[in-house]
């Protein structure tokens, strides 16, 4: 529950839901509704306080539209970096097509000893 309400999460989505507080408890939903359902009531109540005495998620959505723009231009980058990739790869069998044929024409090549 503290989880939540402090906007660190670890298992759940960091909604203030009976949902997302089940799943980050590791219990089924049905127990908090039907069972425990006084935890039910204290997540509530505690979700309504944090609300008038402030918003607890302020700068939270901005935040999470920086991430989402950071994630596009991360895969960007990938993509960019996997064509990259693959034109290396293209040219380096290229290179080695090249060198078998010269081997192959020229037979073995001795290296030039330095004096």
């Amino acid at each position: 529950m503290s989880r939540l309400l402090s906007g660190t999460p670890v298992r759940s989505d960091g909604k203030l839901t009976v949902v997302s507080l089940a799943v980050e408890a590791g219990v089924k939903r049905y127990l908090l509704t039907h069972k425990f359902t006084d935890l039910k009531d204290e997540f509530y109540g505690k979700v309504q306080a944090s609300k008038r005495a402030g918003d607890h998620t302020a700068g939270t959505d901005e935040r999470i539209k920086d991430l989402e723009q950071s994630k596009k231009e991360l895969e960007a980058t990938l993509r960019e970096q996997e064509e990259r990739e693959a034109g290396l790869v293209r040219e380096l069998h290229l290179l080695v097509l090249e060198n078998e044929e010269l081997r192959k024409k020229h037979g073995a090549i001795t290296p030039i000893q330095r004096r």
